[in-house]
């Protein structure tokens, strides 16, 4: 990989096009306000739950059978996923690579091998591990799909990273640190991934609800429906622990989640014709009134 370059359309540095971070390595802002301190405090608590377990358990540091195998893909994974970890755990300027190369087992020169500097570790860590499971990269073209259906393959493809169990709690703690000690890539994930989606999903509203789909955007309760219908998905990936804690079967397996994939696009559909009563009440009191 050419030495300046970081993967996945970065500029030189690490820098995000367009973002904060324009052509300059990642920086993350500084945290202003004791309300942003006391986040993070109680972000380090809510996840108390050891993240060295899942890359211990899948072996990814410290195992002498990825220690023993020279491939270069095991070697690269196995830099990522402990990045990941420690990236999760301190951020972005208070993780060295020094200290990640010590972690997996590797000369420091590895990083750059693969990856062409720490921000572009970063930005792996960040990006790769979900991959295009990654909530927000959903094929989210509705066009001629029926309402039930496109919403059960909407919360079916959304929900399916909380089938990869711990990895999912690596990439989450990193998201949510990302919020608050942002380097550019939050920007740019929002930009390109989140905000395609959320789109085909007021379309997909606007259809629905007859509405005029070109300016569905400046529709404030649409957005709110909208909003509202992503979030129950968000939850369980935010509120893991939570979920996990008070009723553990809920996420307790693949078939599980496919039970709540179903059962979130019929709440949907309940909330859609909720809001379909409620323009409907209230185009009608308008008649009223103005009779």
């Amino acid at each position: 990989m050419p030495g300046g370059s970081v993967p996945g359309g970065g500029v030189p540095g690490g820098g995000v096009p367009g973002s904060p971070c324009g052509g300059e390595s990642l920086r993350p802002g500084r945290l202003n306000t004791a309300g942003q301190r006391d986040f993070i405090r109680s972000f380090e608590l809510y996840f108390n739950r050891s993240i060295d377990s899942y890359v211990q358990e899948k072996n990814l540091v410290g195992s002498t059978a990825i220690a023993s195998r020279a491939d270069g893909a095991q070697a690269r994974e196995k830099l990522l996923y402990t990045a990941l970890r420690l990236f999760a755990a301190k951020g972005f300027e208070r993780t060295s690579t020094r200290e990640i190369a010590q972690a997996a087992g590797v000369n420091v020169s590895a990083i750059g091998y693969y990856f062409g500097d720490k921000a572009g570790l970063y930005r792996a860590a960040f990006m790769e591990p979900l991959g295009d499971l990654c909530p927000g990269k959903q094929n989210a073209d509705f066009e001629g799909v029926a309402l039930l259906p496109a919403l059960q393959r909407f919360f079916a493809e959304f929900l399916e990273p909380l089938k990869r169990g711990e990895a999912v709690r690596l990439v989450m703690r990193l998201h949510f640190r990302e919020m608050v000690e942002p380097t550019g890539l939050w920007a740019e994930e929002i930009e390109n991934e989140i905000k395609p989606g959320h789109f085909a999903m007021l379309q997909l509203l606007a259809r629905e609800l007859a509405l005029d789909a070109p300016t569905a955007h400046a529709d404030l309760d649409l957005q709110r429906l909208c909003f509202a219908i992503v979030a129950m998905a968000v939850h369980y990936f935010v509120a893991q622990e939570i979920v996990n804690g008070i009723a553990p079967r809920i996420l307790a397996d693949a078939p599980a989640v496919d039970t709540l994939a179903e059962r979130l696009a019929g709440y949907a559909v309940a909330m859609i014709d909720a809001e379909r009563v409620r323009r409907t009440e209230a185009a009608a009191d308008g008649t009223r009134s103005a009779a």
